[in-house]
């Protein structure tokens, strides 16, 4: 199993350094200090790893003189996970959109809603987002630009979805997505692209694997990018679901994104080995902001929630801090629209800028 480090970490190893090479190191540690680290890389002074300078991140130490690595912001991957609420799901939510028992949010409020969702992401601009819970509602089957069903637009995106088709009460497909923005990532020909159908083995849920170079450094090789929906309370189709998206990676060199919603808590995660295809495979979960949930819980009110979103990687490293989106903050949900606390979800997004590991 693979070490599950994903933060910056050093690449000088004094003990392989030549006399030469330590003057080198011991002036970069010099020069850690006035950038703002101590000589071994701890924060000690105007800027840390958690306070870089104006329009940069920190990528690491570099071996030699140039000491602390900034990065420009513009260089990190910005990876968006969110469950968008599929408005075929609302029945579940009836108290709160006000609707009879088991009865679907109305046209307005799914288009107020969705409208809500679809500039959240604008806001975001994510270089790639991973969807769940995304229905024909939201984007259609065949959507590839344009204006969406809520009168918003989400130009600049490719999608790859899939979705399971309307069955019972269902009028509408759903499903999970990756959005690659195009003027970062362009999916990579080279590699199939996988769509997960909803099966039995998989607890009737879907995933999507999507390939992609990035479009300013084509040479960087492929990098597999992975939205996955776990059903709730189902251990062995969790774990089943996961291990299919990890066999459509190409090999374990190329670089990992995987998130997606997982409806289980980081303990639930280790309790139950869900996350055991992960870890066996190189992938680590990225660290989220300690009581910020991502879904509230059934029960104790909109204040209290859970963590159930997560996001796992491998040959990436995290280049800056995770952020949680809001949750809504009145018995009304996502229906809400006094107030700006909510983006239109019952569910947080999760966001995590990311670099490939060289």
């Amino acid at each position: 199993m693979a070490s599950c480090e994903v933060g910056p970490v050093s690449n000088v190893s004094p003990g392989m350094l030549s006399a030469e090479e330590q003057v080198h190191v011991a002036r970069a540690a010099d020069e850690r200090i006035a950038a703002g680290f101590d000589a071994d890389g701890h924060p000690g002074g105007p800027f840390s790893e958690k306070n870089p300078p104006p329009g940069k991140l920190f990528g690491g130490y570099a071996k030699g003189a140039s000491g602390v690595t900034w990065l420009e912001a513009a260089d990190a991957l910005g990876v968006v996970s969110w469950n968008v609420l599929a408005h075929v799901h609302t029945h579940w939510n009836a108290a709160e959109h006000g609707g009879a028992p088991k009865s679907l949010e109305s046209d307005a409020q799914r288009i107020s809603r969705h409208a809500r969702v679809v500039r959240r992401l604008h806001a975001l601009r994510p270089a790639v987002a991973l969807l769940q819970e995304v229905d024909a509602t939201l984007m259609p089957q065949d959507w590839q630009g344009g204006p969406l069903p809520c009168g918003e637009h989400l130009d600049g995106y490719t999608p790859f979805r899939s979705y399971t088709p309307p069955w019972g009460h269902r009028r509408h497909a759903e499903g999970t997505a990756v959005l690659l923005r195009d003027d970062a990532w362009t999916r990579d020909r080279a590699v199939p692209t996988v769509r997960i159908d909803a099966s039995a083995a998989t607890g009737w849920k879907t995933a999507m694997v999507v390939h992609a170079r990035s479009v300013s450094d084509p040479a960087l090789g492929p990098v597999a990018f992975a939205s996955v929906h776990l059903r709730y309370g189902a251990p062995s189709e969790q774990r089943a679901l996961l291990t299919t998206a990890l066999a459509a990676r190409r090999d374990e060199t190329v670089p990992m994104v995987l998130g997606g919603d997982f409806n289980a808590s980081p303990t639930l995660l280790a309790r139950e080995r869900i996350d055991a295809p992960l870890l066996q495979a190189g992938l680590c979960r990225i660290p989220t902001p300690d009581d910020a949930p991502t879904r509230p819980c059934a029960g104790l009110g909109m204040r209290d929630g859970e963590v159930i979103d997560h996001i796992y990687v491998a040959g990436m490293t995290l280049a800056g801090p995770t952020q949680v989106g809001p949750l809504p903050r009145s018995e009304r949900g996502p229906w809400e629209t006094a107030t700006a606390q909510g983006d239109g979800s019952d569910h947080a997004w999760v966001s995590a800028p990311l670099t490939v590991s060289r």
